[in-house]
């Protein structure tokens, strides 16, 4: 039992000093075999894949933080982009230290708006949207900017001198071309080294759906002449050689508000707003997975080694998950000013910092329960283990001795705080009220009431301000086997 007082009040929950992480953006890494991630204010955090341990990264991001992460796809350049809606940083990995990314140069300025930056397959190309004010011009021309990545410097434009409103655009993956959409839902082909027009082909968007404008966006070629993307309430495929496009899935009663392609896989992610996840295969164009979390999803990759899909969202939680059964998972969150995750699996097992014991809770409704009441039970990074890291057989077993050499220092029986029993507690009813003035005596009396219904009662442990007053064994109780009708305790209270 533990009994919080305070002045004169029960001691509720107080407000921790940390929180997690919020995750804008991220990119995989295939040099560091890492998932770089995009936190909230000026930091760029990682996630190993190889151990999923949390590594700091050093980076220099742009001024207003690192909302906004895009790596080219052919990793071998080692660049990493950042913007935050002004200028856009070029990074390159550190040769000795994978995890620095040193600065190379800064694109864009408080004159141009960078947003919608799009780096082409050999890194060589940057990609994205500006506004300025011409000459002669009431409105501002709007235009697609094309840049050196390497130098910083400003190489092709193409404007949108009819006005069309460009609204995403992509680069092909081996020619000096780029593809781009307007809110009408046109898509225009260029050679942006010649300025010339390749192809265009109409598809008709153009119009509203849930208050979003319903237009193709985060476009991305799987060959040579196909480009997915999707739109407000569908996923779709345009074929540049027959210039047609078809819906390959609709999405109802909510909006993609996550849409990706990976080459690897050669299969298409994307996420509602509802929370909804799918992954379709590429060449099919058939679902092969979905389910539903929570949240919304702003991130999905794979771990190909370990057969783990891995999703993030914008709370700040990475979820790992079995391919092949995805209610096998773990649970992640990196708190603010910590080295490491908070861990916890689909069964409320856990793996925490000691430090951080104190910082996170269960919530039963309007009842919260601090971790540590339940340490002993379900503080298992064996499990935890098991999950993230199946092949690592020694580590799990070191794990799960550790925790049952502390299970019966504190006298029981392991097996028996295994499966079923875990489902099972003790009801215990206070039968003393909560004091509603400042104590003056030393000590306290409360009685209580306590049953279960299918295991024996032997033991009471009673804290104060988190230290054993019986020690860590408890005291022994002598009652009916299954029932303790009232009983009495004198607390020896700390000055304060």
């Amino acid at each position: 039992i533990e009994y919080y007082l305070y002045g004169n009040e029960e001691c509720l929950p107080r407000q921790s000093e940390y929180s997690a992480d919020p995750i804008l953006s991220s990119i995989y890494n295939v040099k560091t075999e890492s998932l770089l991630l995009g936190i909230g204010g000026k930091n760029i955090g990682a996630l190993d894949f190889n151990s999923y341990a949390w590594r700091d990264v050093e980076a220099p991001c742009p001024d207003y933080g690192c909302d906004m992460l895009s790596q080219p796809s052919d990793d071998s350049t080692s660049r990493v982009f950042s913007y935050d809606g002004f200028k856009l940083t070029s990074m390159r990995q550190d040769d000795d230290n994978p995890y620095q990314l040193n600065h190379q140069t800064t694109i864009g300025s408080n004159a141009y708006s960078v947003r919608g930056v799009v780096a082409s397959a050999n890194g060589k190309y940057l990609a994205c949207r500006a506004q300025k004010a011409v000459k002669g011009r009431s409105k501002l021309l709007k235009s697609v900017l094309i840049y050196d990545s390497q130098f910083g410097t400003e190489k092709y434009e193409i404007e949108d001198d009819k006005e069309m409103d460009y609204k995403a655009w992509c680069f092909h993956p081996s020619r000096s071309e780029i593809a781009i959409f307007d809110r009408f839902g046109h898509a225009r082909v260029f050679d942006f080294v010649q300025n010339k027009l390749l192809s265009y082909t109409e598809m008709n968007f153009d119009g509203t759906t849930y208050g979003r404008d319903n237009v193709p966006q985060n476009p991305v070629y799987i060959s040579s002449e196909k480009i997915v993307f999707h739109t407000t309430d569908e996923i779709g495929l345009l074929d540049l050689s027959s210039k047609t496009y078809k819906a390959i899935k609709e999405i109802e009663n909510s909006w993609v508000n996550y849409f990706n392609y990976n080459a690897d896989f050669h299969e298409i992610y994307y996420a509602t707003a509802t929370g909804e996840v799918g992954i379709l295969d590429a060449n099919s164009f058939r679902e092969t997975k979905r389910f539903v979390l929570p949240q919304q999803v702003n991130g999905i990759y794979r771990n190909k080694q370990k057969k783990h899909l891995i999703v993030h969202t914008a709370d700040g939680m990475v979820q790992v998950m079995n391919e092949n059964n995805i209610n096998e998972n773990v649970k992640m969150y990196h708190l603010d000013g910590s080295d490491s995750f908070v861990k916890i699996d689909q069964d409320n097992y856990y793996s925490i910092p000691k430090e951080f014991v104190r910082e996170v809770h269960f919530s039963v409704g309007m009842d919260v329960y601090y971790f540590d009441q339940f340490d002993l039970l379900l503080n298992r990074p064996d499990k935890i283990e098991a999950i993230l890291n199946p092949n690592d057989t020694k580590k799990i077993q070191l794990y799960k001795q550790a925790w049952q050499k502390r299970v019966k220092k504190m006298g029981f029986d392991p097996q028996n705080l295994e499966g079923q029993y875990l489902l099972e507690a003790p009801e215990i009813q206070l039968l003393t009220a909560s004091p509603e003035v400042q104590l003056t005596e030393k000590n306290f009396e409360i009685a209580f009431g306590a049953s279960d219904k299918n295991y024996p009662l032997s033991k009471i442990h009673l804290k104060v301000n988190g230290v054993p007053v019986d020690g860590v064994k408890g005291k022994l109780i002598q009652s009916s086997p299954y029932q303790l009708t009232s009983h009495r305790l004198q607390i020896e209270l700390s000055e304060g």
